[in-house]
């Protein structure tokens, strides 16, 4: 028997990846005021990006993986140089997703 979890970035590591090079350099991830509130620019001329932290804290996927696989066998001898065999195999296998995209609130670093 077999068991996997497995929590990951929504999109995958590729896409946490390049938001994270392509953060801007002018703010950080938080709001320096302690509040633990995501940031998305420094200013209101500036395009937003992903926030990489806000997406690897919150938006991301769980994979449940289960699987069992069972044989069950037989023998019986009938007479000299008569054998009955009779054998039987399982296998199953079931895969559980969950995806969470929560709204992350996101404010100016300033």
């Amino acid at each position: 028997m077999n068991y996997g979890d497995r929590k990951y970035p929504r999109n995958g590591s590729e896409d946490q990846f390049l938001s994270t090079i392509s953060q801007s350099p002018l703010y950080g991830p938080v709001l320096p005021d302690g509040s633990g509130r995501y940031t998305s620019r420094a200013y209101p001329f500036q395009s937003p990006n992903k926030n990489p932290v806000a997406v690897a804290e919150n938006a991301f996927t769980r994979l449940n993986n289960y699987f069992m696989q069972g044989n069950i066998f037989l023998n019986v001898k009938i007479l000299d140089g008569l054998d009955w065999k009779t054998s039987g195999g399982l296998t199953y296998g079931f895969t559980k997703n969950y995806t969470n995209k929560p709204v992350i609130n996101q404010y100016m670093w300033f």
